[in-house]
């Protein structure tokens, strides 16, 4: 099938997810496949959530519009007298691709603790197994048991329930009927895996311990500045602790694009997030957003980001370090950024790892 067709089938194919906010303010409604473009120019589709938000938060987010807080685009970012910048890598954990499966959250769950303990090649947590798994203990299978869906949050409840199955099980024994990840196979994905198989040879490492939330998937959402204020410089210092975290955001995806429309690297093509004026007067009416999981890998209070906003150039300061899952020619070596003003707008969920 060529790319032509994936893309007409992709966009055709309906997977719905179980995520329903408790609040819900945001709800996801399914996955869409979005077009990205490599460090090499070509094209590749990605998978992230469909999420519609609640008239409640339309509104919020309408109110918080005119507060300087989240205006603030190019000011100083740098209260929380912490460094004003910290890097803690992946551990040499190579970038993940997640292709063409909404399983963001999977992959960046499992990477994070996939560097915590030095998890490489063979030794590496199995995402088909987990998701496998996923299809058994969901209680509502819609999300395909991260296949098509989830939260960073109970990816990691239930790796602390059930532990986890190391990649060379999936290679030699399969789970769920695969022994390979379908990576270029948007409609594959494996049989539903019992819990006694799975336990009867998992790792259960990873304990309540290794982990804690700074923000629920099932909390109200905007985030009040105060409270947004709070889980940013929880992240930095969470980062100055030597530890990574887990977290979803909105993404624009008016366009079919991804809303990353500011450039931080020396390349020609966006790298980061930005908060546009266009971005905030749309989160007010969207019917739909798109979601998407990655990790937080550093923070610097003085970098910055450029981008064009109505045509007048502009400046954002204040950059997250992420590490995302779309394979190593996307962003900058698989490595994106967003501005704090982004992420204290567009955050949904955030655990801490370590």
């Amino acid at each position: 099938m060529n790319k032509k067709n994936i893309f007409a089938t992709l966009l055709a194919l309906t997977l719905f997810s179980s995520i329903a906010y408790a609040t819900q303010d945001i709800q996801v409604i399914g996955n869409m496949p979005i077009k990205i473009t490599l460090e090499n120019g070509t094209q590749k589709i990605v998978q992230v959530k469909r999420l519609q938000t609640s008239p409640q938060f339309k509104a919020r987010f309408a109110a918080q519009r005119n507060q300087r807080f989240f205006r603030a685009m190019s000011t100083s970012v740098a209260s929380d007298k912490l460094p004003d910048s910290k890097g803690v890598g992946m551990n040499n954990v190579p970038v993940l691709d997640q292709g063409q499966h909404g399983a963001c959250a999977t992959f960046a769950t499992t990477g994070a603790i996939d560097a915590l303990k030095g998890l490489y090649h063979d030794k590496a947590i199995s995402q088909v197994c987990n998701m496998a798994l996923g299809l058994t203990v969901d209680s509502d299978a819609r999300d395909k048991g991260g296949w098509a869906g989830y939260d960073g949050e109970d990816i990691l409840k239930q790796i602390v329930q059930y532990g986890y199955l190391p990649l060379s099980y999936q290679t030699t024994k399969g789970c769920g009927g695969l022994k390979v990840y379908p990576l270029n196979d948007a409609l594959r994905i494996s049989e539903p895996m019992s819990i006694a198989k799975f336990t009867a040879h998992s790792n259960k490492s990873i304990r309540n311990k290794d982990w804690h939330s700074l923000a629920s998937p099932y909390d109200a959402f905007p985030k009040s500045a105060n409270a947004a204020t709070k889980i940013l410089t929880s992240v930095k210092k969470a980062l100055n602790q030597g530890k990574r975290i887990v977290f979803g955001a909105m993404l624009w995806t008016q366009e079919g694009g991804i809303g990353n429309f500011g450039y931080y690297g020396d390349v020609n093509y966006p790298d980061a997030w930005v908060m546009t004026s266009t971005i905030e007067k749309d989160m007010t009416n969207l019917s739909a957003l798109g979601g998407h999981a990655m990790i937080i890998v550093g923070y610097n209070d003085k970098a910055c980001a450029t981008y064009d906003d109505n045509e007048e150039p502009r400046k954002a300061c204040g950059l997250l370090h992420l590490r995302n899952s779309w394979g190593p020619d996307a962003g900058i070596n698989g490595d994106y950024f967003m501005t704090y003003n982004y992420f204290k707008h567009m955050l949904t969920e955030a655990s801490v790892v370590g």
